[in-house]
């Protein structure tokens, strides 16, 4: 069986570390490359040229979106997955920050909130979108 290469594209080291360790239990899978921005990505995928992209939508520098348009021409090749991590609280309120910001619960408006600290924050989710 052929070893699938993949590119991690995640500005959250923490995610980013877990999605690694997931991913390294899979003999079929290598991790050829990790980066924190869509520049960073564009550069190692015209290096590296991955079989797989896993891409975070919002990264700095360089968005997800306008990232995957330019990976598209650098390694036509590349199979890219946007990959979104979003942090849930238990009151119900999901954000990348989660205390004293504004907060977007799952179908409701915005609304601004303070998290309880001993209500068990940090739930992470992970939503993947194959382009």
């Amino acid at each position: 069986m052929a070893t699938v290469r993949v590119l991690l594209v995640d500005d959250y080291e923490p995610w980013r570390q877990f999605v690694c360790r997931v991913l390294q239990k899979r003999p079929d899978l290598e991790i050829v490359g990790e980066v924190a921005d869509g520049l960073e990505a564009v550069q190692q995928a015209g290096e590296l040229h991955p079989d797989v992209i896993l891409l975070d939508i919002g990264l700095p520098t360089l968005n997800g979106i306008e990232a995957a348009r330019r990976l598209r021409r650098i390694s036509p090749d590349s199979k890219i997955l946007f990959c979104q991590s979003r942090i849930f609280c238990r009151c119900g309120a999901r954000s990348a920050e989660h205390r004293g910001t504004r907060l977007r619960c799952e179908g409701e408006r915005e609304r601004s909130t303070e998290c309880d600290e001993r209500r068990s924050c940090g739930i992470r989710s992970l939503s993947l979108s194959v382009v």
